[in-house]
């Protein structure tokens, strides 16, 4: 018969302990009974410790067992001994409790299991009856089971368990690490197989291991958005087994590397546990700027800090709101703190077992911590139609509480865009300071037209890369094309590079002998020639030569779209027409009759338009003589007009004119509206250089010291002798001029200056340009030129002490109470509303300017949310009455968003360094582990505030980790959800954030881990610039969790302790067969197969090789 049992091994190699339970149930006589008995403990108390020879001495049956051979061990106990019989022949078993318990004297109900066998059960109630059933427990080993009866009860056994080899060792860096060369020491014993880095990390990098370059890689899209780089085994091969050094060094630029949160982690082959008793900083070398966290997992008994560092600078190391060091070193030395200074100074059960905040810095450094960057914001306003009314009254108090809101800060400026059918100039304010000036043109704006949504977006963009451009750009001038066709081309000698294209057959011709021109152009019918987007500014002058062949129904020039008219032509009448629409549909134009043009001979023509609040005038020139003048009054702003094209209509045009026949010359194109006389010069054959007149076939005339640029160098140009052409612009030498003199041409170390606004602070903090904090305490170094310039060089007024811009935060508020419903031919989507999204789109991705939507009334709210989301921005929405306190709002949070925070600039010589075998030891009662496999496995949160994990079935918690990209804001509260039990906040070590540590990892106690598979595990996590603002983290912050699982796989019982022929079988379906011990040369075989481990077993692991690192 097969008896019922459990084994008990003494294999030399390892042991294995399978545990039977004995259970010993007291149930009451009568059902109801409440009272209490300690009788079932009492019974398996004395079973277990009363030895079968002593009960012999007063038992007959026990004795007489011993008698006959059958318990042969005397000094086992009787609960032992019944286990034996329960496993042996369990004949025996009832009998033998029997003996023991028939004279126990009780009114109970007593009953007795092994495992889920009852041996003996004594009373009048039966145990299914029970209600009040109290219970007792005990486990016995030592007991072999055996298949038929007689055989050992008593064996060898050896067992196979997983340790995973693999270890994984990580390196984590703090929330912030700066500013220079950046170095963490990975120490490792054993073989490395691989290594993982993730950084949110400000710029491209070189990569060092062990003083080896390892590649360039590029930085992370921002400080929320970690780039990970997994290295190569040509990268891994640089490790060695020991200390190694990583540095992390910028490839170019002028600010400092820094790392905003992240780690190193590496994988490697190692027989020998670790154990973690120091907390080793980064190294930096430049700027030492580190804010940090630790955690030890026990009471701390004693701690000391050893710093080498070379800093002349006052650095001052911060543990928890406790300032424990301060000092400065003569060249490179080695700071040490005993644990008698740093017991006197902190209480160490406050800082254990939990995450404690670490900053490490410069004191006497100006560090840019709620110093506004200079924020650029342009508010978009909705002009339409349906804007009358309380409408616009309430857009427009809306405007002037965010203007006078964003302008609280001096640094900062505001732009006005009104938009309707299109976003015309005369509702535009470009950015300024000057909030009298802004408030007078909101009050100005009227309302009517249709609603163009990415009129809006465009004319932001629009107004902020002329900012760009007219920083860089050469200034030759008002005339901003010229097209004189000499030498057979299309080419643009206005100087700014307008080139043209011929379309259709557009063909070059010698000009007739009766005229001092050379080249022209000639078109047939169907020619055309296609220039760039020019005629964008309410002013301008076209000017042109022509000699038509046919001359009715002819364009000459057309810029017209689908919606409004802008071209010149002779019409049917023979009449030369110079016709203008503006944005309402008022018609313009100004009119000659030229009959008298069929003569074959050239006639110059031109067009001047200028139109402001008052209304247009129109001005058309016949051979430099003013024909006619439309002076009528209108009120609203022309257009941008694009796709200039001469000789047909533009593509858009509702003209209906025959394409020109004939030659064309000297096309000019000019920003401004010409003078009589300066038109006049244009229309003669016979040229006069040197008269400072631009006149037939001269480029320029008498014009001097021009602003110009060669290869990003400032310089000036002037108009050659002959006025062909301008001078090659002549670049000021390098180091000419001086960095604070107000004038944009001088040059430092860095390059060309970008601006000048007058000077940055001297060393009495007054300053002829550049704003220096009183509230700040300055360090004022050599520049490298002799100048002994302060650190308080960047106050947010846009130019720094560089002479360079400083950084700017640039936005725009976009408005609306309808649909969109005109569309823009830069998206050119064919749909209004899918045009103002991609506009949005083009802001942010294109130019980094983020886009925040305001809905109220009937506005269309999915694209406004859209525009926010793909703008990067924010989406709002409100009532009518509600919008003063919104826009006051959205001002808050675009001042709000325009900080800097952690951040740190440096001036000329500044240099520390920290060196990476700085560290903070530790002594405390390590943590024992429990037995079996470690694994660690890294989750990513759900979304930028949550993220949860399931700890493995069978498993126990070893540690648990929670990542924090909070970017340039502090990691600030840290809780379990839903239940809310805060885990950490950094409040708790003081309100001024600025003078604490950023820990990038918090530690979460084992305690507050549900150790239940069916359980997910959820935090929050929240980051903040001070207690009182609370905002949101990183999607990319992790979990990272590590567990223990005891997997085991063991033969079956032997008489002798001989071994085993594994057979191991790996989750992959390959197998392995390995001898224990090592010289086994037997036959017996003992398997471990996947059905220990399986899909069940462990439904959290998804990443992990689990076998891959087994030790037999």
């Amino acid at each position: 018969m097969k008896k019922r049992g459990v084994f008990f091994s003494l294999d030399a190699l390892i042991a294995i302990i399978i545990i039977f339970l004995v259970l010993l149930v007291a149930y009451p006589l009568s059902v109801g009974t409440k009272q209490k008995s300690d009788l079932h403990n009492d019974i398996l108390t004395t079973l277990s410790s009363l030895k079968v020879g002593e009960a012999a001495a007063s038992n007959v049956f026990i004795d007489g067992l011993i008698n006959d051979g059958i318990i042969v061990n005397t000094e086992k106990s009787l609960l032992l001994q019944l286990a034996e019989f329960n496993a042996v022949d369990s004949t025996n078993t009832a009998p033998f409790i029997i003996s023991i318990l028939s004279d126990l004297d009780t009114n109970r109900n007593i009953g007795i299991w092994l495992d889920d066998v009852n041996v003996y059960e004594k009373g009048d109630v039966p145990y299914a009856d029970a209600t009040n059933v109290q219970i007792a427990r005990q486990t016995i080993s030592g007991i072999a089971g055996v298949e038929n009866e007689g055989e050992l009860i008593a064996g060898y056994s050896a067992r196979a368990f997983l340790n995973n080899a693999f270890r994984n060792k990580y390196f984590y860096f703090g929330g912030y690490v700066g500013d220079g060369v950046i170095s963490a020491n990975i120490d490792y014993n054993g073989v490395i197989t691989s290594a993982n880095i993730e950084l949110a990390i400000n710029k491209e990098f070189e990569l060092f291991i062990n003083g080896f370059s390892a590649g360039i890689f590029q930085g992370s899209v921002d400080d929320f958005t970690p780039a990970t780089y997994e290295l190569d085994e040509s990268q891994l091969a640089l490790f060695n087994s020991g200390t190694n050094t990583l540095e992390f060094k910028k490839t170019s630029g002028l600010q400092g590397l820094y790392i905003a949160g992240g780690f190193i982690k590496i994988i490697y082959n190692s027989e020998a546990e670790e154990l973690i008793t120091r907390h080793y900083f980064p190294g930096v070398e430049g700027l030492i700027n580190i804010y940090d966290g630790f955690y030890v997992p026990n009471t701390i008994q004693s701690m000391n800090i050893r710093l080498r560092m070379d800093s002349n600078f006052d650095t001052f190391l911060n543990i928890g709101g406790t300032t424990v060091f301060e000092g400065t070193t003569n060249g490179e030395e080695v700071i040490t703190l005993s644990n008698s200074d740093l017991s006197s100074l902190l209480n160490y059960n406050d800082i254990s077992q939990k995450t404690i905040p670490l900053r490490l810095g410069l004191k006497d450094i100006s560090y840019l911590t709620n110093l506004p960057v200079r924020a650029e914001t342009f508010s978009v306003t909705d002009l339409s139609g349906s804007m009358s009314g309380p409408a616009i009254d309430s857009a427009k108090a809306a405007n002037d509480i965010f203007i006078d809101t964003v302008l609280e800060i001096p640094v900062n400026t505001v732009g006005l865009v009104g938009y309707a059918t299109t976003a015309p100039d005369n509702d535009f304010h470009t950015l300024s300071d000057d909030p009298t000036s802004l408030h007078n043109k909101v009050a100005d704006w009227g309302v009517g037209g249709w609603t163009c949504i990415c009129c809006g977006v465009n004319k932001v963009i629009q107004s902020f890369l002329e900012e760009a451009i007219s920083a860089s750009a050469s200034d030759f001038g008002p005339q901003i094309a010229y097209y004189h066709f000499n030498g057979n081309n299309r080419n643009d000698y206005s100087g700014y590079e307008n080139h043209a294209v011929g379309w259709d057959g557009t063909s070059f011709v010698s000009a007739t002998d009766e005229t001092e021109l050379e080249s022209a152009l000639y078109f047939n019918e169907g020619d055309f020639l296609d220039v760039p987007d020019l005629i964008l500014t309410n002013e301008g002058t076209i000017s042109l030569w022509i000699r038509p062949d046919e001359y009715d129904e002819r364009t000459i020039f057309d810029a017209s779209t689908n919606t409004w008219n802008f071209y010149m032509e002779i019409n049917g009448n023979k009449d030369l027409r110079f016709f203008l629409e503006n944005i309402n549909g008022n018609s313009f134009y100004t009119s000659y009759d030229v009959g008298d043009f069929n003569d074959n001979s050239w006639h110059h023509v031109a067009g001047v338009w200028k139109y402001d609040s008052h209304g247009p005038i129109l001005q058309l020139y016949v051979d430099g003589i003013l024909k006619q003048t439309n002076s009528a009054n209108a009120g609203t702003d022309i257009p941008d007009f694009t796709n200039l094209r001469f000789g047909r209509e533009a593509p858009n045009s509702n003209i209906d004119d025959f394409e020109f026949e004939g030659i064309m010359d000297e096309i000019r194109i000019f920003n401004t509206a010409l003078s009589s006389s300066e038109i006049a010069g244009l229309a003669v054959l016979i040229n006069s250089c040197s008269n400072n007149l631009i006149e037939v076939s001269e480029a320029c005339d008498g014009q001097t010291d021009l602003e110009c640029f060669a290869d990003d160098l400032p310089g000036t140009l002037d108009c050659a002798s002959d006025c062909s052409a301008f001078t090659v612009c002549d670049a000021y030498p390098l180091f000419e001029g001086e960095c604070g003199n107000g004038v944009i041409n001088s040059y430092t170390e860095g390059g060309r200056e970008e601006c000048d606004n007058g000077g940055w602070c001297s060393e009495t903090f007054e300053t002829t340009g550049e704003t220096c904090s009183l509230n700040s305490v300055c360090s004022f170094i050599d520049d490298g030129f002799g100048n002994n310039l302060n650190a308080c060089n960047y106050n947010g007024d846009g130019c720094s002490f560089l002479c360079l811009k400083e950084e700017s935060f640039k936005s725009m508020v976009v408005m609306s109470d309808g649909e969109a419903n005109s569309e823009c031919t830069e998206q050119n989507t064919g749909n209004a509303k899918t045009d103002a999204i991609q506009a949005a789109c083009e802001a942010w991705e294109n130019y980094g300017i983020k886009v925040y939507t305001v809905a109220f009334g009937s506005a269309d709210t999915a694209t406004l949310t859209a525009m926010a989301e793909c703008g990067d921005g924010a989406f709002y929405s409100a009532a009518l009455d509600d919008l003063l306190a919104l826009y006051q709002e959205i001002a808050q949070d675009i001042i709000q968003a325009a900080y800097v925070e952690q951040t740190v600039e440096t001036i000329g010589n500044i240099y520390t360094k920290l060196f990476p075998d700085s560290y903070i030891e530790f002594v405390y009662d390590q943590v024992s582990r429990p037995f079996g496999m470690l694994l660690t496995v890294e989750e990513q949160f759900d979304d930028d505030i949550t993220g949860g994990f399931f700890l493995p079935a069978e498993s126990e918690i070893f540690e648990t980790k929670l990542t924090s990209y909070s970017g340039s804001r502090w990691t600030d509260e840290v809780k379990t959800d839903p239940s809310g039990i805060l885990l950490y906040r950094l409040e708790d070590y003081g309100i001024e954030f600025i003078d604490l540590g950023d820990p990038y990892h918090i530690n979460i106690p084992n305690d507050n881990i549900i150790p239940l598979s069916s359980f997910e595990n959820r935090f929050i996590l929240t980051t903040a610039l001070n207690p009182d603002e609370s905002d949101v983290g990183s999607a990319f912050n992790k979990i990272i969790y590590s567990f223990i699982k005891n997997v085991v796989g063991f033969s079956d019982i032997l008489a002798l302790a001989e071994g085993c022929n594994w057979n191991i079988e790996f989750n992959n379906g390959n197998s392995i067969i390995v001898q224990i011990p090592a010289d086994y040369d037997g036959q017996n075989v003992c398997t471990y197969n996947t059905e220990i481990v399986d899909g069940e077993t462990f439904p959290n692991i998804k990443h992990l090789l689990i076998l891959m690192g087994m030790e037999l």
